[in-house]
């Protein structure tokens, strides 16, 4: 296991596979919404990172549709673009049995050891391509979409 695994683990309070597999799903969401060159540079600071891809894909096409997913998934359709983007994360979250509250725990730790690997303008061009990360990253007491999804649920 890598350390920037173990160590988001520890600090989240997850265990090391879910902690895996939180990075698979935001990961897989980066893959998705940002231009090859730009994830490639992403993606070369996590260790491992195509085979965690491939786990959290192997888990989240066994995965039952959850609450958050669906709320998610449908929030992303009306949103669009780059807001729908923030709204797909979530989806990959709650596919993997990530509430509400541990995205909250999990996502501005997991940002803050990125920001760590990476130059801040690489961290800067993610933010551009997905401005909802930021106030996602933030968590529920930002008032960003986490907040939102959990007067929902």
């Amino acid at each position: 296991m890598s350390d920037f695994i173990s160590t988001l683990a520890s600090k989240a309070g997850l265990s090391t596979a879910q902690a895996e597999q939180g990075v698979g799903a935001l990961l897989s969401s980066l893959k998705g919404n940002l231009p090859a060159d730009l994830f490639g540079k992403v993606s070369q600071a996590v260790p491992n990172a195509s085979t965690i891809i491939s786990g959290f894909q192997a888990a989240a096409g066994k995965a039952e549709p959850s609450v958050m997913s669906s709320l998610t998934g449908l929030a992303g359709s009306l949103l669009g673009d780059k807001a729908g983007a923030a709204a797909g994360l979530m989806k990959n979250f709650g596919q993997i049995g990530f509430n509400a509250d541990t995205v909250k725990a999990f996502l501005p730790l997991a940002m803050d050891l990125l920001s760590k690997k990476l130059s801040p303008d690489i961290m800067k061009a993610v933010e551009k391509q997905i401005p909802a990360l930021s106030s996602l990253a933030g968590g529920a007491d930002q008032g960003g979409l986490l907040s939102r999804l959990k007067k929902m649920i």
